[in-house]
């Protein structure tokens, strides 16, 4: 058999889903990190499951849009013994004719490519149904922060991943001594960090209680006598900065801000962050009420911010 061809596709969106289904484990449950770790799980789903099919010769796997009038590309396509080595040696113009299974056709067990190697029971169509509407709504319709990707869908998705990694390793679409002697893998042993998903199942998880809990916290925790804000400030943005500002060189890329973010947005949302307001001609921790606070910035004194965390 030729080189697995969707392979290099499928281990990318796979590894990004790994990614985004450790930070909301930790809590890290932005919209747009929901919204990432569904788009690439579904998308690397759907590719292994296409991986299989081509491997098994399965030709349900894609159609062809325009035939000529000898039947092509239609019947070269039916003829071939190797889906992997027709596709990879077609010209472009000719691919671009045919179009492939959509996932909503792996929602029925008779064209579910797992289910040959996993008793029926145990086919996960209810977690790839769940998938495929999460995916549907993300792309296609009004979702919003508090009722897209819940607890509960996060954890059966995260223990979908758990199971699905041994099944795609059996279907020699991971590394494995089997595969290797078969010559069937794309990657080879020393990829196997960043591509295997072995982790302990979710239970009874709650966003809330993990983010409580994850290491940013404790560190911002630990902090708070050292920060404060001028002004009226509870903006997660602003305080973002004002925590970056702390440490710049734990701070220092994109991704380790986003996740900054992300944890002062979630403590904020669940009020583990609380913020407290002080007068400058009054700073002997006595918090101002909503009154003082409109009397302070009638008078112009300056304000500040100073914030604890509630865990």
């Amino acid at each position: 058999m030729a080189k697995q061809i969707l392979l290099e596709n499928a281990y990318e969106a796979w590894c990004c889903a790994i990614k985004y289904a450790d930070f909301l484990s930790q809590g890290y449950a932005t919209l747009n990190i929901k919204k990432m770790f569904i788009s690439t799980l579904h998308n690397a789903v759907e590719l292994f499951f296409k991986q299989i099919m081509l491997n098994n010769n399965d030709h349900r796997v894609a159609g062809v849009k325009h035939v000529d009038a000898a039947g092509e590309p239609l019947k070269s396509y039916y003829n071939s013994s190797d889906l992997n080595d027709y596709f990879s040696n077609l010209p472009t113009d000719i691919r671009k004719k045919f179009y492939s299974i959509e996932f909503k056709e792996f929602l029925e067990k008779s064209c579910n490519p797992i289910c040959q190697y996993v008793p029926n029971e145990e086919s996960h169509l209810p977690e790839l149904r769940m998938l495929n509407k999460l995916r549907n709504d993300e792309t296609h319709f009004f979702i919003t922060d508090d009722d897209f990707l819940n607890d509960n869908e996060f954890e059966t998705l995260f223990n979908l991943m758990i199971d699905l990694y041994p099944i795609f390793v059996k279907a020699y679409l991971f590394f494995s001594v089997e595969a290797a002697r078969r010559g069937l893998l794309y990657i080879d042993r020393s990829d196997m960090n960043r591509t295997e998903f072995i982790r302990k199942p979710l239970r009874n998880f709650k966003y809330k209680n993990a983010v409580k809990n994850n290491g940013l916290t404790a560190w911002i925790r630990d902090i708070s006598h050292k920060i404060r804000v001028a002004g009226f400030v509870s903006d997660p943005g602003i305080w973002t900065y004002a925590f970056q500002g702390a440490d710049e060189e734990k701070f220092k890329d994109e991704e380790s801000v986003e996740l900054l973010y992300a944890c002062v947005y979630m403590l904020s949302k669940y009020k583990i962050l609380r913020f407290h307001y002080y007068a400058d001609d009054n700073y002997d921790k006595e918090i101002l009420t909503d009154a003082e606070k409109f009397v302070a910035a009638e008078r112009s004194d300056k304000i500040y911010t100073e914030y604890s965390i509630s865990i």
